[in-house]
């Protein structure tokens, strides 16, 4: 079972079918949307590890101009699903081969159209679209780059050159004067002889043709998307679409099917008895598959590749939820989602050092460099507007335990050494610096704690002691000790060379601290306190703080948040480190904190029930 199916057209479906119908290769990602849709309908072509930043606004991923616009007219009147509603509708996502198809009839014509995102290139995208004549007379065809580009915090992109030569061009800059360019050629099986057309922000083909009812008539785009800091990427682009173009769109897609074949025959799990269960799964795995960036040394944004939701930017999801996945089925692909921390571990550093720490505080939103792009509001309030101050960027440390467990278990999934060597090991003995100079120290019971800190549960800000970060510092310290142990064994020159960089001389101070980084262990009805404080939190259920909201969109969290008060918290927080570090429990123990800890669970985030079905899976 590979294929999504959705028949029937209403417009309240546009935005999610465009998330839910989406196709990949690891670098762009193309909204499930239909040709005839523009900026206003969220038609986004989007770019990982391309950002931009307008004015003050948020820094995020960019969309590119859309190459695959495309309207029709029979006999003056649209087949367009925004002017004229359809007579019938079907849209279909091929989990199988990464694969896009829409099938519309309208009184005119029938439209069907079918594209992919190359997954052997990463730059290229094609797209076949035909229509078969209802009735004989003119039709007009439109078909061209759309480059009103929808956009959450922009524009990002200005034009700088439109070029109609061997192909269609659009090249723009961006506010930090990086250049974008998109390139499509259009082949026909109809008039050689289009008009050109530049128009409310397009640059079209327009193809006038008379039919005949019952014929079919096709036309065939092939695109090319660059990004770089220099002009060059036109002339990059318009060579990458010429020899995309070279060969047919059936030998592409074939080539491409090959490709996605091959990623299936070791990604795919079947699972019996439960069809829809089955189902879900799989589009789960086709979106893991749609994600692995395979040319770029980039990661996994929040979002994936649907838009700029989360600003493109790189969370814990990555080494947490995704990376075991990757361990599985592509090593490499886990390889380099490590490479891009150890590449951005001066942006880790820098943070460290703005906020008057040592070693590598990673950014809780990492973009291309590993700066900070979490803001200081994060959330308005919901009757005022006004923004809340939040404090995922300066408060969340657990994001760099999370970057060292995330190589540690890659580590020990591939046995490269090389990942040590190459930068691992110091992310590690950095990451273990941060904490100990975040600690603070209590000299009569010889303990560290980590004070004034954001667990998983994002509700409760600014707590002392939470049991998720602690536990994940101290295996973060003995982690930076065990490998350094490791690679001084083996290679002591590389190992002194290493220890001189982070400015160390030994692994004692390290290994000293996680020794006496306190951990809150189970009380006498086994349960660990989230965090220091919160059994004395109000004791009521989700349902009853879900009823204290005085409008729908009201955050929970914050400094006067509805759950702050009480026991109710956002995610998985306490079963998230059952899950992480299963060893360290007993089944009682890990039993007894999933029933107390269940129903004051809101699952406010998708990363929450997950947590939970794995911890039951255990017990």
């Amino acid at each position: 079972m590979f294929i999504l199916t959705h028949v029937g057209y209403n417009r309240i479906n546009i935005v999610p079918h465009g998330n839910r119908f989406l196709i990949g290769n690891g670098h762009l990602g193309y909204r499930g949307t239909l040709e005839e849709y523009q900026a206003s309908e969220s038609v986004a072509l989007n770019i990982v590890g391309a950002y931009d930043r307008m004015g003050e606004k948020w820094r995020e991923s960019l969309n590119a101009p859309n190459p695959f616009f495309v309207t029709l007219t029979v006999n003056n009147e649209y087949c367009d699903t925004l002017k004229k509603s359809p007579k019938n509708h079907i849209q279909r996502l091929d989990l199988k081969h990464g694969l896009f198809e829409r099938e519309t009839t309208f009184k005119n014509a029938l439209i069907r159209s079918q594209r992919f995102v190359d997954k052997n290139h990463v730059e290229n995208l094609a797209m076949k679209y035909e229509f078969t004549a209802l009735i004989s007379g003119q039709a007009t065809l439109r078909a061209g780059i759309d480059h009103d580009v929808w956009d959450t915090n922009g524009p990002h992109l200005y034009e700088t050159k439109v070029y109609m030569d061997k192909a269609i061009s659009y090249v723009g800059v961006t506010n930090e004067n990086q250049y974008l360019a998109v390139s499509a050629i259009i082949q026909t099986d109809f008039t050689d002889h289009p008009i050109i057309e530049r128009k409310e922000g397009k640059l079209l083909k327009k193809f006038s043709l008379n039919v005949i009812a019952g014929q079919t008539y096709t036309a065939t785009i092939f695109a090319d998307v660059r990004f770089g800091n220099s002009s060059h990427v036109f002339e990059e682009s318009e060579k990458g679409v010429l020899d995309y173009a070279s060969k047919s769109y059936q030998k592409r897609l074939a080539e491409h099917k090959k490709t996605w074949n091959g990623l299936w025959k070791i990604a795919d799990v079947k699972l019996k008895g439960d069809k829809d269960a089955d189902f879900a799964l799989r589009y789960s795995i086709y979106h893991l598959l749609t994600l692995s960036p395979t040319k770029y040394l980039t990661s996994i944004p929040a979002r994936g590749l649907s838009g700029q939701t989360y600003k493109g930017a790189i969370f814990w999801d990555t080494e947490i939820f995704m990376l075991p996945f990757y361990h599985l089925t592509d090593p490499e692909i886990a390889k380099n989602l490590i490479r891009y921390r150890i590449k951005t571990l001066p942006g880790a550093k820098h943070k460290a050092q703005t906020f008057g720490y040592k070693g590598a505080f990673y950014a809780w939103e990492s973009q291309e460099t590993g700066e900070e792009a979490c803001s200081l509001y994060n959330v308005s309030d919901a009757q005022t507007g006004k923004p809340i101050r939040t404090y995922f960027a300066d408060k969340q440390i657990h994001i760099s335990g999370d970057v060292a467990l995330g190589i540690a278990n890659t580590y020990e999934r591939t046995q490269d050494f090389s990942l040590l060597l190459e930068g691992g090991l110091q992310v590690l003995l950095e990451v273990g610096k941060f904490y100990k100079s975040y600690a603070t120290f209590d000299s009569q019971t010889k303990l560290y704690h980590l004070n004034d800190v954001i667990g998983p549960d994002e509700y409760h800000e600014r707590v002392n002691d939470n049991a998720f970060t602690n536990y994940l510092a101290k295996h973060a310290a003995q982690l930076a000790v065990h490998y350094g142990h490791l690679v001084k064994r083996k290679e002591p020159k590389l190992f002194r060379a290493i220890m001189k960089k982070v400015g160390q001389k030994s692994l004692g101070g390290l290994s000293f601290f996680a020794d006496h980084l306190y951990c809150p262990l189970p009380n006498e009805n086994g349960i660990i306190e989230q965090f220091n404080g919160y059994f004395q939190k109000e004791d009521v259920r989700v349902e009853t703080v879900r009823s204290r909201l005085k409008t729908a969109n009201e955050y929970w969290g914050g400094a006067l948040g509805v759950a702050v008060p009480t026991r109710v918290i956002k995610q998985a927080d306490v079963v998230t480190l059952m899950v992480l570090f299963p060893d360290l429990f007993s089944n009682a123990t890990k039993k007894a904190n999933f029933h107390f800890y269940e129903p004051y669970t809101e699952h406010g985030s998708s990363l929450s029930a997950c947590m939970y079905g794995l911890l039951a899976c255990q017990i």
